[in-house]
């Protein structure tokens, strides 16, 4: 039903800009040249990923993996730069507080290492996990995350120079 049973619906009208979109939105994937790339440790998790970005017409614009955050490697290493997105675990989710230091901390000497340039975007209800990544972030959001307070931190993580050595 939804606003199709709204009382000033007209059915023509939505057809016609459904369709006008519908053609844009091809015309739009089909010049399009950028690519993602996305992963998770969970098998499921990354089938169910595949699964909704065929349903939304983007299957081939994005490449998934199953892997854990140990096996993160930058897939432009020559570039262009690009966005890292994550929900990493918080302890609502999954793991022990080591456990979740120790990947907080391996995916800030990760993003240093590899993705130098980038930008980094985490969703956390944990600010102390995210002082773990030894990043400084650049914005930070406050969100909901059902009755959780969480936040989104944003970072530019600084390219490395000729002579720094990696941080390991």
């Amino acid at each position: 039903m939804g606003f199709s049973g709204w009382a000033q619906h007209d059915e023509a009208i939505w057809q016609e800009v459904k369709a006008e979109a519908q053609t844009r939105a091809r015309k739009g994937l089909a010049e399009y040249s950028s690519h993602f790339y996305g992963s998770d440790s969970d098998a499921r998790v990354i089938q169910r990923a595949r699964t909704n970005a065929r349903l939304a017409g983007i299957g081939e614009l994005i490449t998934f993996e199953v892997k854990d955050v140990a096996q993160l490697t930058n897939p432009l290493p020559k570039g262009p730069y690009g966005t890292v997105l994550s929900n990493p675990p918080y302890g609502e989710r999954l793991d022990s507080e080591p456990a979740l230091i120790a990947l907080h901390s391996l995916l800030g000497r990760i993003m240093k290492n590899q993705f130098g340039g980038w930008n980094l975007s985490l969703f956390s209800a944990s600010p102390d996990l995210l002082s773990c990544l030894q990043l400084r972030a650049d914005k930070q959001y406050k969100a909901k995350n059902g009755p959780l307070d969480c936040v989104q931190k944003n970072y530019h993580v600084a390219e490395s120079t000729p002579d720094s050595k990696p941080r390991w």
